[in-house]
């Protein structure tokens, strides 16, 4: 792979901080996996990652001025790129053990989505109403086929949030109120609102235990 080819107009800074982070990360999951994954391929998935993500990682690691939103960003790309890795480590674990993963249960963004809209309507009477993910899932759930559990878990989640995250996400997801008049009513731009509501899902996903390292 030609890596300063595909990343031709990034400058020196953004390139080294990113070298950096896709060998820690390629040797952290090449550590956990040794048995199974060699630091070379780790280290080309994560490559790979950045790739599909140039735009992501320009959102989120651009020039901040403030250090802390830099930080932030940093830790949010580090974090996304240790888990795509480690579900690619996983599914190569699983093809050489045998190991089958469809059983396993695991909270996906798309589900919490789902429940987050569905506490919204007010309406789970019905098992033919439950969003498709969950439906196809909640056999597995830990605590049987009670979609309430599920719905609880989410809620619990949702406290866990700091008081404008969890409103953020109440507003945007369960309420579905326009991204414009949570702007205006807030203070805060577009890209903060989408930001912070994103952030919070991926806070809300690491409360329950995180996505699932299968997909």
């Amino acid at each position: 792979m030609e890596i300063k080819e595909s990343f031709a107009d990034w400058d020196d800074d953004m390139m080294t901080r990113m070298s950096k982070m896709v060998r820690v990360t390629a040797a952290k999951t090449a550590r956990q996996f040794r048995q199974h994954i060699e630091f070379s391929d780790s280290q080309q998935d994560c490559w790979e990652w950045v790739i599909n993500n140039r735009r992501v990682i320009h959102d989120r690691m651009g020039q901040y001025e403030d250090p802390k939103d830099r930080k932030n960003g940093e830790r949010y790309i580090a974090k996304s790129m240790s888990r795509h890795c480690n579900r690619v480590a996983r599914q190569v674990k699983a093809a050489k053990t045998g190991y089958k993963t469809h059983d396993e249960f695991f909270y996906s963004d798309v589900m919490v989505l789902e429940i987050l809209k569905f506490m919204g309507s007010g309406v789970r009477e019905s098992v033919d109403e439950l969003p498709s993910e969950v439906r196809s899932k909640r056999q597995s759930h830990p605590g049987g086929m009670d979609f309430e559990v599920m719905v609880a878990d989410v809620e619990e989640a949702l406290d866990k949030l700091e008081t404008l995250d969890r409103s953020l996400v109440m507003r945007l997801y369960v309420e579905d109120e326009p991204i414009a008049r949570v702007m205006m009513e807030t203070d805060l731009s577009r890209y903060q609102v989408e930001s912070k509501s994103s952030r919070a899902l991926f806070k809300m996903l690491e409360y329950l235990g995180g996505e699932s390292p299968w997909r």
